[in-house]
């Protein structure tokens, strides 16, 4: 019953590690294009005492399809970035880690 128990509670703290890492991803993907620049590159630091990161930005083109939109017009550029974000907490031998990746849509200049 103890083992159970010891496993359980260990699932549960584990759990709360990948939902917490899972919120600041969000957090500071949604921070992208507004109060950070979405440009390529990378970038690394702390989200608080426990979390940090490691972001990848690289402009991502999708399939050629000849962009034709069946009326001979072309369909208007887009940039896109893929952004590729790892959150790392926990100490060694115990390091977790949580991967997330998107597609971004770059502010078109005005």
């Amino acid at each position: 019953v103890m083992q159970a128990l010891s496993g359980s509670i260990n699932n549960t703290v584990q759990s709360r590690g990948y939902t917490q890492a899972a919120l600041m991803a969000r957090s500071k993907l949604d921070q992208l294009g507004i109060t950070e620049p979405l440009e390529p590159g990378t970038v690394s630091g702390e989200l608080d005492e426990d979390y940090r990161f490691e972001m990848e930005i690289r402009e991502w083109q999708p399939p050629d399809d000849g962009g034709d939109l069946g009326d001979g017009n072309l369909q208007p550029r887009i940039v896109l970035y893929r952004v590729d974000l790892r959150v790392i907490w926990g100490e060694r031998p115990d390091v977790r880690q949580a991967e997330f990746t998107t597609l971004r849509v770059a502010r078109p200049d005005l």
